[in-house]
């Protein structure tokens, strides 16, 4: 549940600062912002795939794994 913020509060702030506002800092808030949510989205699907695998039966173990990939 906190990735899934992290990933979202990183999108949200996207669109904050513009180059005429904050100059030179705008694009590497950006590529930060962007580097964050990468992170939260590595980190929520290794859980969830992980959780799923987890769960399924023991014939399906694999189908569903690479499904969620």
């Amino acid at each position: 549940m906190y990735l899934s913020r992290l990933c979202g509060r990183a999108h949200i702030h996207d669109g904050y600062a513009t180059y005429a506002q904050v100059d030179v800092v705008a694009p590497i808030l950006l590529v930060l912002l962007r580097l964050l949510q990468g992170l939260a989205v590595a980190g929520e699907m290794g859980t969830s795939v992980t959780f799923l695998v987890e769960q399924a039966g023991d014939k399906r173990r694999g189908q569903i794994g690479s499904a969620a990939l």
